[in-house]
């Protein structure tokens, strides 16, 4: 996982979800009459530790100033590439448990390149 070119190596996770938001074309006469393009997004989860250094990017600053990020995600000898903003934030601290900040994202839709 790259953002802005810059490798998390706190991540722990991330998830990523590609929706082409097409719609069904319904027609009196021919009942389902095939589809309309919808305009196609990304979006997704990232999950990243806290290190007692700070964050490794600051999402809550990300959503606040409404940054742009270019999000870079490895799988299945796959780059999966696309531009997006953070939108909300989470976090939640614990005793005896890892701190963990939770970053949602939208963007446009990734575009896949080999390797």
């Amino acid at each position: 996982l790259y953002l802005n070119g810059r490798l998390l190596a706190e991540a722990t996770s991330i998830s990523v979800k590609v929706t082409s938001n097409d719609q069904l074309v319904k027609t009196l006469h021919k009942g389902t009459a095939g589809f309309a393009d919808g305009a196609g997004e990304g979006s997704g989860t990232i999950e990243s530790a806290i290190p007692r250094k700070g964050y490794e990017v600051d999402f809550v600053n990300a959503v606040a100033n409404k940054v742009t990020f270019k999000i870079v995600v490895l799988s299945g000898g796959r780059r999966q590439q696309t531009w997006a903003r953070i939108t909300d934030a989470s976090w939640e601290t614990k005793v005896d448990a890892t701190t963990l900040i939770t970053a949602n994202w939208i963007g446009a839709m990734p575009d896949s390149k080999g390797g």
